[in-house]
Formats: structure tokens, sequence, C-alpha cells
């Protein structure tokens, strides 16, 4: 049988990469019609529920991956994504059995105080983002035999730079409150969202093993590079998505093992080819 990706940006297309190298039958969605090697392509708006029909029910798909981005920043787009476009996905595939929707550690936004949190944490979400990630979380547990959701924490890794170029040029800004980032390399998203179309259904956390502050991971890349450390900010007020630590543990006891389990060893590389210049 066949596993649908729908989303194919830049976890989507690793996923999509992984399962083409383990010759897993692959059909791609995504909204460009650039063909992803290996794998059928279909250029698709999911929004759309009778062309989403039309293209997806012949195709004997059974399992899908989905983690389609909203085009903008808006409840109407994060709706699309996350309500419209996977209930339309979910409505055109009668073989359905196992998913997984990738969602985000930002539905915990009401949490700002650096407390723990994992899947049994409540969140009514403040923030539109949140309360649509939320929305499409019920859907797929609702109207799927098997669901998984992988809340992923922030994704770094090759072509994303943008952090460690502000460290290098002297821009970034270290907050005097101490302020988690739970982060996850890209390999290991797309890896972990591979992973759970055979663990068992529920709400996953997908945050690497290593909770450390922003500023210890700012004055590591610093010293790294052998340049100054990012000054103190003014402001440690609190930011968009709130101020946590979140325990991915529930995935590792799936047997899932992390290629990058800190951000060392997926920034190291990282650093070294920009320091370098």
């Amino acid at each position: 049988m066949t596993v649908l990706v729908a989303g194919c940006g830049y976890v989507g297309r690793a996923i999509v990469q992984r399962l083409v190298a383990a010759r897993e039958p692959v059909i791609a969605v995504r909204r460009s019609p650039e063909p992803l090697e290996g794998a059928m392509t279909l250029a698709l708006d999911l929004t759309d529920a009778e062309a989403t029909r039309e293209a997806l029910v012949p195709r004997g798909i059974d399992r899908m991956i989905y983690l389609v981005s909203p085009d903008e920043r808006s409840d109407e787009a994060y709706r699309r994504a996350y309500v419209d476009g996977l209930g339309n996905a979910i409505a055109a595939l009668p073989l359905l059995r196992d998913a997984v929707l990738v969602s985000s550690t930002g539905v915990y936004d009401d949490v700002d105080d650096g407390q723990r949190v994992d899947e049994e944490t409540f969140t009514r979400g403040t923030a539109f983002t949140a309360r649509r990630l939320l929305e499409g979380e019920a859907l797929l547990a609702q109207r799927v035999a098997r669901p998984r959701i992988l809340r992923l924490g922030g994704i770094y890794g090759p072509e994303r730079t943008r952090l460690v170029r502000s460290v290098l040029d002297g821009t970034a800004r270290r907050s005097p409150v101490e302020r988690f980032g739970n982060r996850i390399h890209r390999d290991d998203a797309a890896r972990a969202a591979i992973h759970l179309l055979t663990a068992p259904a529920g709400v996953y956390v997908g945050v690497d093993e290593d909770q450390a502050p922003l500023g210890e991971v700012y004055e590591w890349m610093a010293a790294r590079a052998g340049v100054a450390p990012p000054p103190l900010e003014p402001d440690g007020g609190s930011r968009r998505g709130g101020n946590k630590r979140c325990d991915g543990s529930r995935l590792r006891r799936t047997g899932f093992h992390f290629d990058h389990p800190s951000y060392r060893d997926g920034y190291a590389p990282i650093v070294d080819a920009l320091a370098a210049g």
C-alpha cells in the first residue's frame, strides 16, 4: 500500500526522500508542480474538496503523514491548513488507517514560566495558531482509526542558518530571563514522523533530549565559532509561543533514537561551516 505525504516543505521533502530510499510507495502532495525524485508528485490544493477526492480516492492510500503549513500567519490560513485541508484529505482516503499529523509545541502557548510540559499537559491554546492546531488534532483523533499527533519543537538543520548567523555577526541578543528553545533537527523530525506510522496511537512531543536554555545555546555557538557571546537584551519579557520545557520522553519510549540528541550534535557542522566562511 501507499503512503501519502501531504505538505512537502522543509521536513516533508526529507520524509519523502527517506521513504523513497526505503522503497516505500509514496505519493507527495505539494503546492508546487515541481516533482520530487522517486515519488508520484501531485500539485493539489487540499482545501478544494472535489479536486482532492478526484486526485486521491483511486490511489489506494492507507497511510498518511500530514504536514501542510499555512501560507500566511492568519486565522483563515491556519484553518485552511489544519482543519479544511486535513478534513478533505481524510475524506478522500477510504482506506486510511494510520496517520500522523505534524503539529507544534506552540499549542502550549499559555505556559510562560519555564515549567515542564508533556503530552498530558492540558492546554486550550490562547492564540489562534494554537487553537487551530488543537482543532486539527481533534479532527484527526475523531476520524482516523489509528491517529498519531507529533508536536514538533523548533526545527533547525541544513539551510536554516539565521540563528547561527545572528550569533556570528553580533546581532543576536540573550535574555536575562531563562528561556527554553525546545528544538529538533530536521532529519530527526522526518525520522520521527515515519517512525510514528507504526507506533501506538496518541500524542507525542517531538523535541530532542537536551532542554538547554537559549542563552546556553548562544554561548556555545559563540565559543565554537571563536566570537564574543551575544550581549544581554534589556527586555526579558514574554515572547510569542510562551516559555516552557517540553519533555519528549514518550517518543523515545517507543524505541525512537535521535541522531542529534543535543543541539551540539546538530549545530556543530552548521557553525563550523559558517565560521569557516
